[in-house]
């Protein structure tokens, strides 16, 4: 696999964890002084047809942190750290970071480090710590076919935490997104059409210290968009998107409900009934996937699950999801393109919670031509 071997070895003397004139005469002799040093290394592991590396680091910057057991000794920035400082004899911890791994976009790497170590003599303790990138890496390409075959485009990157990151058509950045389930969607509009077309892309399992390089191509002849990445010397193949004139001129799935206004949160007293609450699925090419995620205190301490597929459903989510009220019809291998969430009887096993009384569920479903439709149930359940 081919990498980035950039290794940065931060050993400098002033910041170097070292005091040789320091006063000892408070030490007992089951104590001991510590030596630290810190090696960053900003090796990524490519997953895509080039590899280049921008990332650069102060190493005064890392924050450093030591245990004691499950007991924090204390934590500064590197270069603050007080080297005569004295620690009591034992096992120890010492971990660094740079950066947060919940901050993503461009020229945001995440590092960190940690290792173990003893402190057995009153001088000469001393520690290495290591970090790593620990956040994944994300461009997207776009071949000469595909933009040939689209006059316009742009690909919006959506990450495990839900932030949306946009490729442009030139963009060239690459973007740091922690590690977990990546998806895309792409807005292409054709040589000559008028309108754009979204289209849903197959995500991935993005891995830490991996820099994803995605490749959208086209296949004229089949009207194929191919999305890919390399992996070693073999291509990956993530999805394959029908983009025949017939496809992208399909009416794209919707919702038409009942009962709510989709994003806008209502009020009910906990334990009693809002009424009829449904959302119907309508979709002409046929239903591919339709993905509840729900954030429900109440809800997902009595086992809803806090994310399914309701076309794909086990006969164990099922059955739970139908002891909490849901009921469900027209998913599964013999859909018919037409298909109802009923969320009438969910509402009463809403519990009050005074910490967080609100619950979400967010409906995202896509059709066989890639296409989405969206919409929200927000209910905030009351004592009163």
């Amino acid at each position: 696999m081919n990498k980035i071997r950039v290794f940065m070895a931060f050993i400098v003397a002033g910041l170097l964890i070292c005091s040789c004139d320091k006063d000892n005469q408070n030490m007992s002799s089951e104590q001991g002084t510590l030596r630290i040093s810190l090696d960053a290394s900003s090796e990524l592991i490519n997953v895509g047809t080039r590899a280049d590396q921008d990332a650069a680091f102060d190493v005064g910057d890392f924050t450093l942190q030591i245990f004691k057991g499950s007991d924090s000794m204390g934590s500064w920035t590197f270069r603050d750290y007080d080297t005569n400082l004295i620690y009591p004899f034992g096992n120890y911890r010492a971990a660094a970071f740079y950066g947060d791994i919940n901050a993503e976009g461009w020229n945001l790497p995440y590092l960190y480090g940690s290792t173990d170590f003893v402190i057995n003599k009153t001088e000469g303790n001393e520690v290495t710590i290591v970090t790593e990138i620990a956040n994944s890496k994300f461009t997207v390409d776009y071949t000469e076919n595909f933009k040939s075959f689209f006059e316009e485009y742009s690909t919006v990157l959506i990450s495990s935490l839900s932030n949306e990151i946009s490729f442009g058509s030139d963009e060239a950045r690459e973007a740091y997104v922690k590690p977990g389930n990546i998806s895309f969607k792409v807005s292409v509009k054709k040589q000559g059409a008028s309108d754009f077309v979204t289209l849903a892309v197959n995500a991935v399992e993005a891995l830490p210290k991996h820099l994803y390089r995605m490749k959208f191509d086209v296949d004229a002849g089949s009207a194929q968009l191919i999305v890919s990445f390399t992996e070693d010397v073999e291509e990956v193949i993530i999805d394959t998107i029908d983009i025949s004139d017939e496809s992208l001129n399909d009416q794209a799935p919707y919702f038409v409900i009942t009962g709510f206004e989709s994003g806008v949160s209502f009020d009910v007293v906990s334990g009693m009934s809002a009424g009829e609450l449904k959302a119907m699925l309508m979709s002409l090419s046929g239903i591919e996937s339709c993905v509840m995620t729900t954030t429900s205190v109440s809800l997902l301490e009595k086992g809803w699950p806090a994310s399914v597929d309701l076309n794909a459903l086990t006969a164990e989510q099922k059955t739970i999801l139908t002891n909490l009220g849901l009921k469900v019809r027209g998913f599964g291998d013999s859909s018919e393109g037409v298909a109802v969430i009923d969320f009438t009887d969910v509402v009463p096993n809403l519990a009050f919670n005074t910490t967080d009384p609100v619950t979400t569920i967010s409906l995202v479903a896509t059709d066989k031509n890639a296409k989405e439709a969206s919409t929200v149930l927000i209910i905030n359940s009351t004592n009163e």
